[in-house]
């Protein structure tokens, strides 16, 4: 399993969720309970979850904690869960802003 469907399904169903548990879990998943592997840990996790926040798929609070986002369809493949899938090697999302949709009547 990569790492951000990994990332997805363990926070399914979870309130925020700080990015050491997160890494912890995955090591765990990886290389099993008692084992324990230096690497799975905040800096492990702290970049991915930040990707699937920018794809809008996941939510940050003020404390850097993580969750699915509320109106996120993680049951629906959207882009991260796509990537994580690995049928899509990369893809950049941008969001429009208001400023997009203001028209200056051609001044």
């Amino acid at each position: 399993m990569k790492p951000d469907k990994f990332i997805i399904e363990y926070l399914e169903g979870r309130d925020y969720t700080s990015p050491t548990d997160i890494g912890k879990a995955y090591g765990e998943f990886k290389h099993g309970v008692f084992h324990h592997v230096a690497g799975y840990h905040s800096g492990w996790a702290s970049p991915r979850c930040k990707r699937l926040v920018r794809d809008g798929v996941l939510q940050r609070n003020k404390l850097g904690h993580y969750r699915i986002r509320p109106d996120s369809h993680c049951g629906a493949k959207t882009p991260s869960a796509e990537i994580a899938d690995g049928k899509i090697e990369h893809q950049m999302i941008t969001r429009q802003t208001s400023d997009d949709f203001l028209d200056d009547g051609g001044e």
